[in-house]
Formats: structure tokens, sequence, C-alpha cells
């Protein structure tokens, strides 16, 4: 029996895949637990425009990304904190801190997106590497300066 998955099936293959299996697999497991449907033309049409539809969306947002990641090689921020001796930090500057300033820029990047090995404690320049994805990341360059 011939059957069109729905989910990705860890012995079977992957949603949108058309897959040959026994009845009784296909009836006794795959259709009740809606892991696949029977593969018709209608449903086979259907699954191949929703698969067109999601690769479209995905290319949009990477390319959405890739000019977010543009814009933000571009992109420096400055951020003020109070020192004390021997120009350190009161506090530090954090990925927290850094997210914030740049939603102040009308960039909204989310806090675990900012890439510190470790809190900044001293003024100064930095650059910091940001995560948008998997495959694209940006430099920003962060500056530190007296309040």
């Amino acid at each position: 029996m011939k059957v069109l998955l729905i989910q990705d099936v860890k012995s079977l293959g992957q949603a949108g895949d058309t897959k040959e299996v026994s009845g009784g697999y296909a009836r006794n497991f795959l259709i009740p637990q809606k892991m696949a449907i029977l593969a018709t033309s209608a449903n086979i049409k259907n699954a191949e425009i929703k698969k067109s539809k999601i690769r479209h969306d995905e290319e949009k947002k990477k390319k959405d990304l890739l000019l977010l990641a543009e814009k933000l090689n571009h992109t420096s921020i400055t951020i003020k904190r109070q020192t004390g001796e021997n120009e350190k930090l009161f506090g530090s500057v954090t990925n927290i801190d850094i997210a914030e300033a740049l939603q102040g820029e009308n960039i909204p990047i989310n806090k675990k997106a900012v890439l510190l090995k470790e809190p900044i404690k001293t003024l100064g320049v930095f650059d910091t590497s940001i995560s948008l994805a998997s495959d694209i990341k940006a430099q920003i360059k962060v500056w530190v300066v007296k309040e």
C-alpha cells in the first residue's frame, strides 16, 4: 500500500515522502496515528504544494536574515557605565545589555543570539558576534564608555 508521510517516521522516512508499506502497518499504525495518509494523486499534489510553500518561506526568511546580518555588520552600539578605579566597571555588560541596546536601535535581537564568551568588565571597544541562524552570523562593535 502506498502512503504519503505527514510526519517524520524514524524507520521509514521524512514528511512528504511517498513510501510502499504493508497494508496492516498503514491501516493499524501509520494512518490512525496521523503519521501518514493514502498516497492518492490529490494528496500527493497537495503535499507538493505545501512543500514548495514551505521552501519558499524558508528562502524568504533566510534572505531577510542575510539582510539583517549585513545591517548588523555595519552597526556599532554605545553602552554607558559607571566606573571605579583603573577604569573597571561597576557590574558588567552582558548579552542582555547588548540585546537591549540593539532593540533601542530598532533591531530586534534575542538575548540568546548575542554570543559573549564572558561579560565585559572594562571600558573599550569589543567585537561581538550575533547568531541569527545556525549558518548566519554577524559582527557588531560594542563601545563601553564612562557615564
